[in-house]
């Protein structure tokens, strides 16, 4: 499972959580509610987790570029390459 679809289950669990929380007894709707934004705020985090992993890779091959003489870049067919 990707992450995009995982972020996207995780939301649907949470707008699941607050439909049960709209009819569900008076003294378990806050704590139902409060579930619906833990999920929320773990789809959220994993979001900017991996914006953050997509910045990074993109820093990491800039510098892999202008050093690219002093440290040759490992090739597409290099099993260590997908480590």
């Amino acid at each position: 499972m990707s992450p995009s679809q995982i972020v996207k289950r995780l939301q649907n669990f949470a707008e699941w959580c607050n439909r049960a929380a709209a009819s569900c007894e008076p003294e378990y709707v806050e704590s139902i509610s409060q579930h619906a934004v833990t999920v929320l705020s773990a789809a959220d985090l994993i979001v900017q987790l991996q914006e953050r992993l997509v910045r990074q890779a993109c820093y990491f091959e800039h510098i892999e570029a202008v050093n690219e003489p002093r440290w040759p870049l490992m090739h597409d067919d290099d099993p260590g390459a997908a480590f």
